[in-house]
């Protein structure tokens, strides 16, 4: 006997979705069940984190110890050390539209390939014993043009392919960009200096399911080592780098740097809240910036409101 089958167009993109693995039984594919599930944060990934209550005092002495270490891996550039810190403590703190309130990209400006070389790693080192999560991009013509930055669907193999963009909540990205020569982008180097550019603007990354995209939230602090003013990737604050030392940075003993994790993921724990009369400092700086400067965007104010918040809470 024979049988019509009647399948039409739908058919065929439901199998694409369809995972052939979820029919196999228990013996060939494990099952996991999950009973209580907790979010990790930032915190949970400090291994030996001191068990210390959060006080002025303490916070203010791991804060001057902290600084004084960031100083001398960049070459006793006491403002440049001021603002790394503030980079490091920055994070997502809200969005309104598509602005990412509390984020602070930076870019540290002149370096040359030399220097990069002696300084980019001392960072970079330094950034990777600070934090949990953290990645490095040597930026040139030929990465752009070859990376896979986007995660994309798979549909032969029903999987989620993971793009390099595709960072934990609370990952550090610092970009090099020294490395940057001319040449011509193709379209997927074109599509990739976009996708950074975004993931810097807005905080979010691009899913690529073929038949359409999403975007996904992010919370990713960049940093970025250029010759010049990086025109690829427009940073919240651009500053030039001026050591005035090349003495290599000192080991640092296990205590401070436990101490330092933990004054990093606290701090970016905790609540926040803007007190009054920090609130009419930042909106008096609001309304001068506007004066000097009527071409201030939206992006513009949030910037300096993030900055006046944190420059007057001296305290952190």
């Amino acid at each position: 006997m024979n049988h019509l089958v009647v399948k039409d167009d739908t058919d065929e993109f439901s199998d694409l979705c369809d995972d052939v693995l979820a029919d196999m039984p228990p013996s060939k594919v494990p099952r996991l069940h999950c009973l209580i599930h907790r979010k990790l944060a930032v915190h949970d990934f400090i291994s030996n984190s001191p068990v210390m209550e959060v006080n002025p005092h303490l916070v203010k002495q791991i804060r001057g110890s902290l600084l004084g270490h960031l100083t001398a891996v960049l070459g006793n550039d006491g403002l440049a050390a001021n603002f790394m810190l503030l980079h490091l403590l920055s994070q997502v703190n809200g969005r309104v539209d598509n602005l990412a309130v509390g984020k602070l990209s930076l870019n540290l400006s002149c370096f040359s390939k030399e220097s990069v070389s002696v300084f980019g790693n001392q960072i970079t080192l330094a950034i990777k014993n600070l934090l949990p999560f953290t990645h490095h991009i040597p930026l040139t013509v030929d990465y752009l043009n070859a990376a896979s930055l986007a995660p994309r669907k798979d549909y032969q193999l029903n999987r989620l392919v993971t793009g390099v963009l595709q960072l934990a909540e609370g990952s550090h990205l610092t970009v090099d960009e020294t490395l940057l020569e001319a040449g011509t982008l193709n379209s997927v180097g074109v599509e990739n200096a976009r996708l950074l550019k975004d993931l810097m603007e807005l905080q979010k990354v691009e899913y690529d399911f073929k038949y359409y995209k999403m975007e996904m939230a992010t919370d990713v602090q960049l940093l970025i080592l250029s010759e010049g003013k990086s025109n690829i990737l427009p940073a919240d604050l651009v500053l030039p780098f001026q050591p005035s030392s090349v003495d290599s940075a000192e080991p640092v003993a296990a205590e401070a740097l436990e101490a330092w994790r933990w004054y990093l993921a606290t701090l970016r724990s905790l609540p926040n809240s803007i007190e009054p009369e920090l609130q009419k400092v930042i909106e008096d700086d609001l309304v001068a910036a506007r004066q000097a400067d009527r071409t201030l965007s939206s992006g513009d104010f949030s910037r300096i409101a993030d900055n006046g918040a944190a420059n007057v809470s001296e305290l952190w």
